[in-house]
């Protein structure tokens, strides 16, 4: 017989505390509901504003969201620790870090970078004139550049700013599983897509996109954890059948950007709403700070404020 989890706890914080504690032992898990405000007030012996307010923090803390006459239940992916280090078998090399080897790295000069003060732009002149330049060379309109901390923030910036929790993602099959727990914590659902070695299959796209994928993520070269690459012919029957959905929202992972030895090829032309990131620094051993470029349209804040507030679909 199922027996529903039951927090406890004499304040709001304690209760917070004791499922935040359940789901880090594993004592809960992803999607299960959490019991109704006022049942679990009435067996604690606290008022239901009580138990509210711990419900409320866990909501903010991203461990469970609210699902209306659903009640409340824990999502995909809490942001409860990190993951579990990766075990490599001996005889076997993890391609999946995307680390150089140190010894093939550049001795690169010390350099003071200058003074960066309120009304700056945001991005500095020099860097925009490259990103810009490296942009437009691969047929990629370089008008909206931003520079974020890193390829996986830029995703989480461009999802948050379009998407809001229970919408549906496309993703890759097999993918990269930092993606995939990103997408969890923001309790995004997951759509995944097969592959072969050219990349996300046209029709595994379209199936996507007929499931009412509001967001499609992809990696248009160096894969992780295959390695696949698209040529020109499949990035054009991918932009086709983006073409059919001008309203989905289009973000290309070009983490590996010119070093990956594939050419360069974007799907996001046709879109109404997209974003290309590259990542500089890994190649470089520049790992602190990561800075990336995403080539992207900026949303308005009405119609950002629109699609946040449209009913589910």
């Amino acid at each position: 017989m199922l027996i529903q989890y039951r927090p406890s706890g004499r304040n709001a914080s304690e209760i917070a505390r004791d499922v935040e504690t359940a789901v880090r032992e594993g004592r809960i898990a992803a999607g299960i509901a959490l019991p109704p405000v006022r049942g679990l007030a009435a067996a604690l012996g606290l008022s239901p504003v009580t138990v509210a307010a711990a419900y409320r923090e866990l909501r903010e803390k991203g461990i469970a969201r609210g699902n209306g006459r659903a009640g409340t239940r824990i999502t995909a992916a809490p942001p409860i620790g990190p993951r579990p280090p990766l075990a490599v078998p001996d005889g076997v090399r993890n391609l999946m870090v995307g680390s150089p080897d140190p010894a093939l790295l550049p001795r690169l000069p010390l350099v003071t970078p200058p003074p960066r003060l309120y009304g700056d732009p945001p991005v500095t002149p020099r860097l925009g004139r490259v990103a810009a330049e490296q942009f437009r060379a691969d047929g990629i309109d370089p008008a909206h550049l931003a520079v974020v901390g890193g390829a996986l923030d830029g995703v989480e910036r461009v999802l948050g700013a379009w998407l809001r929790p229970g919408d549906r993602v496309a993703v890759e099959d097999p993918g990269y599983p930092p993606a995939a727990d990103l997408l969890g914590a923001m309790d995004l659902r997951v759509a995944p897509m097969p592959m072969d070695e050219l990349g996300v299959l046209p029709d595994a796209l379209r199936g996507a996109l007929a499931r009412g994928c509001q967001a499609v993520l992809l990696t248009p070269r160096a894969q992780a954890p295959t390695g696949a690459a698209w040529d020109r012919a499949r990035a054009g029957k991918l932009a086709e059948v983006l073409a059919t959905r001008p309203d989905v929202l289009v973000i290309e992972d070009d983490h590996a950007g010119p070093v990956s030895g594939a050419g360069a090829h974007s799907v996001a032309g046709g879109a109404q709403r997209w974003a290309t990131i590259r990542l500089y620094p890994n190649h470089s051993g520049l790992t602190s700070g990561s800075p990336c470029w995403p080539a992207t349209p900026s949303p308005s804040p009405g119609s950002r404020a629109a699609r946040r507030s449209a009913p589910a679909g």
